[in-house]
């Protein structure tokens, strides 16, 4: 496994109820894997289609070997509200996602009251764009954690001010897809 040095720790979630990914066959528009199943046996998965490597939609082979260096297994956002994971500031990359991240805190009924800014950056599914906007997020958190040094509170109390500034150093396409709310564990 790569070693990496990380600035902050970050998870990654689904919210549908398996992971789905781009079709195996040419009968079925997707292939669906329940979560917690390893990333390297998806891998293998599509590795022993026929055509192996080479019938693999653009990007997904290294999207694939990319994930299995960051963790074993794709994990279900539902799970970890309701085992009472905790976050400091949640980012999504879809409307949908955010729309469902921010109904299941809502669901969830805050009975911790510990509010948590969830952020959204509209990217489009490429592993371009999603590359794009891992490095978009990375610097927004970089800018946030440098707000809550300087001013020494928590990013729930300062996280507004930072994030819109960020958003207008943005080009005006990207700065338009950030959206944001403030929602209760």
């Amino acid at each position: 496994m790569p070693s990496r040095k990380r600035l902050h720790q970050s998870f990654s979630y689904g919210v549908s109820s398996q992971v789905h990914m781009p079709s195996l066959s040419d009968t079925a528009d997707r292939a669906s894997f329940p979560f917690g199943t390893p990333y390297a046996q998806i891998l293998d998965r599509y590795l022993a289609h026929p055509g192996g490597s080479a019938a693999l939609p653009d990007g997904l082979e290294a999207m694939l070997r990319r994930d299995i260096t960051i963790k074993q297994a794709p994990e279900q956002w539902n799970a970890a509200v309701q085992h009472s994971q905790s976050w400091a500031l949640i980012v999504t990359m879809e409307k949908l996602v955010f729309r469902k991240v921010c109904d299941s805190l809502r669901r969830a009924g805050g009975h911790r009251f510990q509010p948590v800014p969830v952020v959204n950056i509209d990217t489009p599914d490429s592993a371009v764009a999603g590359g794009v906007a891992g490095n978009i997020v990375a610097k927004l958190v970089s800018c946030l954690a440098e707000a809550t040094t300087k001013s020494k509170a928590p990013l729930v109390d300062v996280f507004e001010g930072p994030l819109c500034e960020f958003a207008q150093k943005l080009q005006p396409h990207i700065a338009r897809s950030i959206s944001f709310s403030l929602e209760f564990l």
